[in-house]
């Protein structure tokens, strides 16, 4: 269970020693990272953060907004709404992984599925 008033913020390129116990983990990426560490007498754990690909939004004039699901144990778990009101286009840092983008267009639902892989570039493409 998470406790801010017990939270622990260590650099990702140091080594920490922990009491043995159960920890919840978040990493500061994009989506957050989010693991459960049981810490065993004499065991040494790694948690590996693959390196993030680009996620490039060109987005139409029509659409202000798209909701971001990332696939979690083989079920979409909606992640983050992303408003697209601003700019013309986004590049985003993201983690690899599956992932879900829904929007209106002309009041009908619509969904890209995107597969996000380390180091490279992918681009949501809209219909108009």
């Amino acid at each position: 269970k998470y406790d801010p008033q017990h939270a622990i913020i260590q650099d990702c390129k140091k080594i920490g020693y922990y009491k043995l116990g159960t920890y919840y983990v978040e990493v500061n990426t994009f989506p957050i990272l989010k693991k459960h560490v049981n810490v065993e007498l004499g065991k040494r754990y790694t948690l590996i953060i693959g390196k993030p690909g680009n996620l490039i939004i060109d987005k139409p004039s029509t659409i202000s907004a798209l909701k971001m699901y990332e696939n979690k144990f083989r079920a979409w778990r909606e992640n983050k709404e992303i408003n697209l009101n601003e700019k013309a286009n986004y590049t985003l840092k993201i983690q690899p992984g599956e992932y879900k983008f829904t929007w209106l267009e002309d009041n009908k639902l619509k969904e890209a599925i995107i597969i996000v892989q380390s180091d490279k570039t992918e681009r949501i493409y809209f219909n108009n």
